[in-house]
């Protein structure tokens, strides 16, 4: 870009001098790198000799700069994310941009703290229609469903019983498809969409009778991996008696049920945990040490073999935070639900709820969740899992009460995302604790 584009173009609202009523990328584009944010630069070149350089500082002060130097030809837009002031920290906004580009496709050089993030071709099984490509990605997260145009995310959708992502690339121009809020498609587009995705919505029923059913393990104990490993690999560890026995119970002056776990006890009986843990994290010292507690396992039924990628310390540290977010959530909102918790190695999910008797379980993925980078991002992706797992308290499906309902979670909850990185530091401490008393 020149001066003059840059200045009566990119830096004017409605210069891009469109027809009324069109929808096009570039206004949107200044709506999010320009207008939005107090801090940006932008640095552009047409002939790698001179260089037109303008930031935030500068407007209204002086005119864009002319460098005459050797530089690279194209653009480069630089913005600071985190603004004094705001309700939101630095950690929510990286994960809500990782989380965008995790669903991009462009050649364009995009870095975050400095480093580049790469954003790679979709893979997947490709389905062809007058509207959009559709791309059948099975490697990532089921029922979501992503609206691109030319590789770019416009908006996403949660869609129950579809087994994987599918991503629709739009053909065409933006004007043809999309609502002026690029949040949805316009009529008749919508209900051509709606059809081509019903078609890959798998019925439930023939689901069940495809998939091998579910079932639930219950453990006590401080060591998870080693539980998990005398459960599917009884010959090593000459475990010999019934896997189901008591726990024995006593009441403490507080009131609070403590469960003495020893080595190879597994029960059915959930305690409970919301005031267990709570009770713990005040610093009550109990027998059993912070990692105590009982944990439900979900396998396949025709399976005892867990697909476990991680060490035990990890997959401790995941629990144990999954656990303290979960609780922190119940007291928010006091939906006075007896709350379980435990690991999912369903592949197709990473997180779920369902009820067990008179409890709420919640279930995590460790698989899906190691594969996160980083400990900021890492608390806040079982943060945000944890939110909209709980919000199914309130409603089942994923409607617009839903996604009102998780807003209003993520924002009372996730006004600063410090806290949740300082919670999951305090429980990988707590787990390291735990482990080096035994």
């Amino acid at each position: 870009m020149n001066a003059n584009i840059i200045r009566d173009k990119l830096l004017v609202l409605g210069g891009s001098q469109k027809k009324e009523g069109s929808v096009g990328g570039f206004g949107k584009a200044k709506e999010i790198l320009f207008f939005a944010w107090s801090l940006w630069s932008i640095k552009s070149s047409q002939d790698g000799t001179t260089l037109y350089e303008i930031n935030n500082e500068m407007i209204g002060k002086e005119p864009i700069r002319c460098i005459e130097t050797e530089c690279k030809t194209g653009t480069e837009i630089s913005i600071n994310l985190y603004e004094e002031g705001s309700i939101y920290d630095a950690g929510f906004w990286k994960y809500k941009v990782e989380h965008f580009l995790s669903f991009l496709s462009t050649e364009a050089t995009i870095c975050l703290d400095g480093e580049e993030v790469k954003c790679e071709k979709v893979k997947g099984t490709l389905k062809s229609s007058e509207l959009a490509d559709f791309i059948v990605d099975k490697n990532f997260e089921s029922s979501k469903m992503v609206v691109r145009l030319r590789g770019i995310p416009m908006f996403w959708r949660m869609m129950p019983n579809l087994e994987s992502t599918v991503y629709v690339e739009l053909k065409g121009e933006s004007v043809n498809f999309l609502a002026a809020n690029r949040d949805n498609l316009v009529y008749p587009f919508r209900s051509k969409l709606d059809e081509k995705i019903n078609e890959m919505i798998v019925d439930p029923r023939s689901a069940t009778e495809k998939k091998p059913q579910m079932v639930i393990d219950t453990f006590a104990g401080l060591n998870v991996m080693d539980k998990l490993n005398e459960f599917h690999h009884p010959e090593v560890t000459d475990h010999k008696k019934d896997f189901i026995e008591a726990i024995t119970a006593q009441n403490t002056t507080s009131g609070i049920t403590n469960y003495k776990a020893v080595e190879e006890q597994v029960s059915d009986t959930f305690p409970e945990l919301g005031q267990l843990v709570s009770d713990m994290l005040e610093g009550s010292k109990h027998e059993i040490g912070p990692m105590g507690y009982e944990f439900m396992v979900e396998r396949r039924e025709d399976t005892k073999n867990y697909p476990m990628k991680i060490d035990s310390k990890k997959l401790q540290t995941i629990l144990h935070y999954w656990t303290n977010i979960i609780l922190k959530i119940e007291e928010e909102f006091n939906q006075n639900v007896e709350i379980g918790v435990g690991f999912t190695f369903d592949k197709e999910c990473n997180a779920k709820v369902f009820r067990k008797d008179s409890k709420r379980v919640f279930l995590i993925n460790p698989n899906a969740v190691e594969s996160t980078k980083g400990k900021i991002a890492t608390g806040i992706e079982i943060f945000m899992l944890a939110a909209h797992e709980y919000t199914h308290c309130w409603y089942s499906e994923h409607n617009e009460l839903f996604a009102s309902r998780e807003g209003l979670v993520l924002r009372l909850m996730g006004r600063q995302w410090n806290d949740w990185n300082n919670l999951f530091i305090r429980s990988k401490n707590e787990v390291l604790e735990a482990f080096n008393n035994r």
